[in-house]
């Protein structure tokens, strides 16, 4: 098992499993599984529940630890989708991108909010973050989704269909 002093094994680990997944990406897109569900059953394998590899307990605190996982990689994973948009295209479209960032993510996050409390059970204020954990994380799910060559192939080349 990892202890306290070990994180660069960590780090490494993790950055081996991002390199692996790249390495395989093309073939990996034509794959029915996407990659982010790979990534979380290797994160299930090797955490404590199975083979105990790493456990955050051992680290420190876990809600500190995973806040800062959480920001970390939702900086990343937001970045990437935001620089695959051509700034010509931001110039041209500001409105409707506006429009998509503004109202869309607040209705998302309304939509998030009141599913996890119908559906959960929790409390308003409880639900209301939880909806704001998740409606962010919209365009870094779907982004495997709508790009590279297999949707290319599978998607309509109209322009509303792209704006969705």
């Amino acid at each position: 098992m990892i202890g306290k002093d070990d994180l660069n094994v960590i780090v490494t680990v993790l950055g081996c499993l991002v390199l692996l997944l790249a390495l395989v990406s093309k073939k990996q897109e034509k794959s029915p599984i996407p990659a982010t569900l790979l990534a979380l059953l290797f994160g299930i394998l090797i955490g404590p529940a199975f083979l105990g590899i790493i456990d955050l307990t051992e680290l420190g605190d876990k809600s500190t630890i995973l806040e800062s996982a959480a920001h970390l990689v939702l900086g990343v994973g937001l970045v990437g989708v935001a620089l695959r948009i051509p700034t010509a295209y931001l110039r041209q479209n500001w409105r409707q991108m506006a429009i998509l960032v503004g109202g869309s993510m607040v209705l998302m996050w309304v939509i998030s909010t009141m599913l996890i409390y119908f559906v959960l059970g929790t409390s308003f204020w409880l639900s209301a973050l939880l909806g704001a954990i998740i409606t962010p994380t919209d365009p870094i799910a779907a982004s495997p989704i709508v790009t590279g060559s297999v949707a290319k192939k599978n998607l309509p080349k109209d322009k509303a269909c792209n704006l969705l």
